[in-house]
């Protein structure tokens, strides 16, 4: 992808952390091997408080809050907010709130989402007018090898 997209793609990701309440500094994204995020979430869901709990986001599924386990940025997708694939920043917010809130969202399986324009939609939040007020911080390196498993079955790479 593009320079203008991938900046776009830090700065959706950026405004998602920001409506939380975090920093750039909670989030991860690439997409050199495929359009992923990570968002570190400072709060435990309820129902899974030992557990450290985390958002993400890929080009081929979209955000679904989750829980890491194991080792090297793992995370167990809990509950996926489906359609669309690049939904508003306090849309992405609202989901997460109600997940943890306790109120049932998303699926528990991922569905198949297309998003043919994912650059072009990617590069208007690269626009100043997108996201005003967010500083310029390259997203947190971690651990290139990260993935989430679907359910408790599935292990696919992000």
């Amino acid at each position: 992808m593009e320079p203008r997209a991938e900046w776009g793609l830090r700065r959706y990701i950026h405004a998602v952390a920001a409506g939380l309440g975090l920093g750039p500094e909670s989030t991860w994204c690439e997409l050199d091997v495929g359009a992923r995020a990570y968002v570190a979430l400072e709060n435990r869901l309820p129902w899974v408080p030992d557990r450290d709990a985390a958002l993400v986001w890929n080009a081929s599924h979209g955000w679904a809050v989750g829980v890491e386990y194991g080792g090297a940025a793992t995370v167990l997708a809990l509950s996926y907010r489906g359609a669309p694939l690049l939904p508003s920043p306090g849309d992405v917010v609202a989901f997460v709130k109600k997940a943890f809130a306790g109120v049932p969202v998303g699926s528990a399986s991922p569905s198949e989402l297309d998003c043919p324009d994912l650059r072009r939609q990617l590069e208007r939040y690269a626009s100043a007018e997108s996201c005003q007020g967010l500083r310029r911080v390259g997203c947190m390196a971690i651990d290139s090898g990260a993935s989430v498993a679907a359910g408790c079955t599935t292990d696919f790479r992000w």
